[in-house]
């Protein structure tokens, strides 16, 4: 049965300690959707890209060829219709979407001092967010899918 998880948050929520907490066990391949737009455009910086949904389900029809036993961590989904064409390619999903009020996201942020936003405010990185479909997606998991919501903070 091909399953995959969905770790859903806005920039700095803790998409990738909740893997390492949940999945250090578990066999699982992560599959983070903003890593596969830098590999795409050869660049370590943020790409906020809203045309990129064929290229997404290519590549992980691709990686999850390869292995359909495992478990599939997805994260960086900010788009309802990328969120469902991803889901139709598995037999089982689970959603989780990490809430943190922005001061604490902004502090992150700053504190995280990432390469891929080396040239963008946190302000502009919320707004690149906005722009893909992330206050979209946030209503889609509140009101259309059985989603996990967890206070990451």
């Amino acid at each position: 049965m091909r399953k995959v998880v969905f770790i859903c948050g806005e920039i700095c929520s803790g998409k990738d300690t909740m893997i390492e907490i949940c999945y250090s066990e578990a066999p699982f391949k992560q599959i983070d959707l903003g890593q596969l737009v830098r590999e795409k455009f050869n660049t370590q910086e943020r790409v906020f890209d809203n045309t990129l949904e064929p290229y997404f389900i290519e590549r992980i029809s691709e990686i999850v060829s390869k292995d359909p036993s495992l478990t599939y961590v997805v994260t960086g989904t900010r788009q309802v219709p990328l969120i469902k064409k991803i889901a139709k390619l598995f037999d089982e999903c689970e959603y989780t979407y990490l809430v943190v009020p922005r001061e604490i996201l902004k502090q992150r942020y700053s504190n995280r001092a990432s390469e891929k936003d080396a040239k963008l405010t946190f302000e502009e990185a919320i707004k690149g967010d906005e722009s893909l479909g992330m206050k979209e997606l946030q209503n889609y998991l509140l009101t259309e899918v059985k989603c996990n919501f967890y206070n990451n903070y």
